[in-house]
């Protein structure tokens, strides 16, 4: 996840750097969706990208995932789940198929 400063702001959230302010606006297909559609994909976007980022940073521990985003641990474990999205793919121990991070310079 890229942010310019240290708080993560809605923009950098939603993909391909689109803003808040486009979304449910006439694409060059000209397809244009209500606002329950847009509403919809903004949250799911930023559940999917916030819950992966998350997870890297806690190293695919729930526990310290749900503590650092205040929320339950079985709440988290159900969107993890909506999403798709697996723990152990994060984990360091995992024969190095963990995310990989910049060491010191």
């Amino acid at each position: 996840m890229v942010s310019e400063g240290p708080t993560i702001l809605l923009g950098d959230l939603l993909a391909g750097g689109q803003h808040a302010d486009t979304v449910g606006q006439p694409t060059d297909h000209g397809f244009e969706v209500g606002f329950q559609e847009a509403k919809a994909q903004v949250i799911e976007r930023f559940e999917r990208r916030y819950l992966n980022w998350l997870m890297t940073e806690s190293e695919g521990n729930v526990t310290l995932a749900a503590s650092r985003a205040g929320k339950e641990r079985r709440s988290l474990g159900r969107l993890l789940k909506k999403h798709g999205i697996r723990k152990s793919r994060f984990r360091a121990d995992a024969g190095g198929a963990g995310p990989t991070r910049p060491g010191p310079s």
